[in-house]
């Protein structure tokens, strides 16, 4: 049981990370050789995003879900102190980009 689950969750999160990045990524590569046909069929296929937005948001709730319950039937114990690690961690480097950030555009005013 605990291989289906874990099987569907990288399965969704695959999904959900090569439905949100691929066609952004034909975008660069249709830019990138000038390819003016299928920079316009590729910008009319992102302008109708939402249904790309669905499946994407979709795949995330699905991959949420499959990983919860991978730590459930596998005796994941969630009290055990590392998830509030790994969240402080995400904080603290959020904190950090968002100075380098705030720096980066201080200095960017200087100079122009």
């Amino acid at each position: 049981m605990v291989l289906i689950f874990k099987a569907l969750h990288i399965l969704s999160m695959f999904t959900m990370v090569a439905v949100g990045v691929g066609g952004y990524s034909v975008y660069a590569l249709a830019v990138r050789r000038r390819d003016i046909h299928a920079l316009a069929a590729i910008h009319r296929t992102l302008a109708r995003g939402r249904l790309v937005a669905n499946v994407s948001a979709l795949a995330l709730l699905a991959g949420v879900v499959f990983g919860l319950l991978t730590a459930l039937t596998a005796g994941f114990d969630f009290l055990t102190g590392w998830p509030h690690q790994r969240l402080c961690a995400c904080r603290g480097l959020r904190d950090l980009r968002g100075l380098v950030r705030e720096k980066a555009g201080s200095t960017r005013g200087c100079g122009s």
